[in-house]
């Protein structure tokens, strides 16, 4: 009720001159009707001259109230023009909190992930003795959309292989899948390919480790394989080949349960097949393959378990010459000594055992008759290790 009043009396204010105008015109036209005209009808007046004044006073009174509701009119419009424009100037307001208070939120969510995205990289780095050199790299090919104004936590795994975009989370889970694909067929493949293919998934292995923008931070151990490209790059060890592998899994699996997907499911550890181990053995021992540069300076360093290595790939290829002898247990005895880093690590600190041990082999060696076929190949195996006989 006060708020009316107080419209009103504003209205009032706003037009008092117009008001006081149309008042002065009914007082006027009131004297003029109510005494004037009744004073000349009085005095003869001829009354057609009177009803043409009363329509010319009734005329001004219309055209006074016509003007006024025009006037008001205008103004109305001219209010509400000016509501409207006070309502945009508000809503652009709005709008412009509501986008800064947008990209407030982005910028938070943007920021909260990746400071938790590093936590992880730096509880696996604790986990399993690596690091990540550019953590920076790896998190704009997992996440290329996010940035301070979006900010995803999801990933699609189920995309092709993205070629505009490479090392994301689809490349990094396909080239996985060759390797543990290709290892699983590797029985399937010639004895004498075995070498040349299983150089081909070491630098696989390493070109995965690549992807994921880490290095192992370990102390050398014997059987380490390295790769030297722009500095030298441990990739797995060849009596424990699986341990790599397995750590790979492990923090690709994370990062899949990170972006929002299912954790990878069990390997079959197919690289600690025997063809597989062979495969390997052959390939490094006694030379390292030209194709990559690999070395394994931890074993070919260690003159006893160089030879052992060699004698077993020896033992291998000819297997089938020694069924139910005393050679065959030897050769498995030797094969299950192979098949575990720290068995290998555990002899050599044994050296007694370790001596007896190759011993046992270079006297097999010189069991080897001058005719039989496996005599030359023998023959070099103990040249080359002459300063152990």
């Amino acid at each position: 009720m006060k708020n009316t009043t107080k419209e009103i009396t504003n209205k009032i204010k706003e037009n008092k001159w117009f008001i006081f105008t149309i008042l002065l015109s009914a007082v006027f036209g009131m004297i003029l009707g109510g005494v004037t005209l009744p004073y000349f009808f009085y005095s003869n007046i001829e009354s057609n001259e009177v009803a043409n004044w009363s329509s010319v006073l009734a005329a001004v009174g219309t055209l006074g109230t016509l003007i006024f509701l025009i006037r008001e009119s205008f103004r109305t419009k001219k209010e509400q023009k000016q509501i409207r424009e006070e309502q945009r100037v508000y809503q652009e307001k709005q709008d412009k909190l509501w986008d800064e208070q947008n990209k407030l939120i982005a910028f938070q969510r943007y920021t909260g992930h990746r400071e938790s995205f590093e936590k992880l990289l730096s509880k696996i780095e604790k986990a399993h003795e690596l690091s990540f050199y550019d953590s920076e790299k790896l998190y704009r090919n997992l996440f290329p959309k996010n940035g301070f104004s979006q900010c995803d936590f999801e990933i699609e795994t189920t995309n092709p292989k993205n070629i505009v975009k490479p090392k994301d989370l689809n490349d990094i889970l396909q080239t996985l899948n060759y390797i543990e694909e290709k290892l699983s067929i590797m029985s399937r493949i010639n004895k004498y390919e075995r070498q040349n293919e299983i150089c081909n998934i070491v630098f696989d292995i390493f070109r995965l480790i690549n992807m994921l923008y880490f290095d192992f931070e370990k102390k050398e151990e014997v059987g380490d394989i390295s790769l030297e490209f722009e500095g030298k790059h441990f990739v797995l060890n060849i009596f424990s080949p699986s341990e790599s592998l397995n750590i790979i899994r492990d923090v690709i699996s994370k990062l899949l349960i990170f972006s929002g997907n299912g954790s990878l499911p069990p390997s079959l550890n197919n690289i600690n097949n025997s063809w597989n181990r062979s495969a390997l053995l052959s390939a490094m021992i006694p030379t390292s393959p030209k194709r990559y540069p690999l070395s394994i300076e931890s074993v070919t360093s260690n003159r006893e378990i160089s030879f052992l290595c060699e004698w077993f790939l020896f033992m291998d290829n000819h297997i089938s010459d020694y069924a139910h002898t005393n050679e065959k247990y030897k050769y498995n005895d030797v094969a299950q000594l192979l098949l575990s880093k720290r068995d290998v690590e555990k002899i050599i600190s044994e050296s007694a055992r370790l001596k007896a041990k190759v011993g046992e082999c270079l006297e097999a060696l010189g069991k080897i008759e001058n005719n039989d076929k496996k005599f030359e190949h023998a023959k070099r195996i103990k040249e080359r290790y002459s300063d152990l006989i």
